[in-house]
């Protein structure tokens, strides 16, 4: 989370860019994550439901962190040519990033709230609503470490 925020902090004056053409293996990612919470949230929340979705957070951020190292966009930044990928790559991080603090809620909702407000989304009227490109534009918030290093 801190790493793509403080990109788009430094590159692009904090602004959260548009969601307008992203390629096939951005809305994938995007799509894989959000079907993977609707899911669950169809069920009763019991324990093992509990557990499912701490799994599929898991598997999800395994994925988008895999999709953010493969991309690089801290390459991309540096070529002007490639400016609209990285914009590309920058929204669909922060936008996969949406639906895991809105799935984390049940189980962490500090956090949740903490990444929502760092992404400028309304967290008065949050629900389980799991639409991709649902990143609305606006100014990221630098937030404060989630889980500070303990080293």
């Amino acid at each position: 989370q801190m790493r793509v925020i403080k990109m788009v902090d430094k590159n692009l004056q904090g602004e959260i860019p548009a969601n307008a053409d992203l390629l096939a293996e951005d809305l994938e990612v995007l799509d894989s994550v959000s079907k993977s919470f609707s899911s669950v949230y169809q069920k009763d929340i019991d324990l093992e439901t509990a557990i499912e979705l701490a799994d599929k957070i898991m598997q999800a951020c395994n994925k988008l962190n895999m999709y953010f190292a493969n991309n690089e966009p801290w390459v991309l930044v540096k070529d002007e040519t490639k400016i609209e990928r990285f914009k590309q790559v920058v929204y669909t991080t922060l936008d996969a990033l949406r639906l895991i603090a809105t799935a984390i809620y049940p189980l962490m909702p500090n956090v949740s709230h903490a990444i929502l407000k760092s992404l400028a989304c309304d967290q008065e009227t949050l629900k389980a609503e799991f639409n991709p490109k649902g990143l609305k534009t606006g100014k990221v918030i630098v937030p404060e470490p989630l889980f500070p290093y303990l080293g």
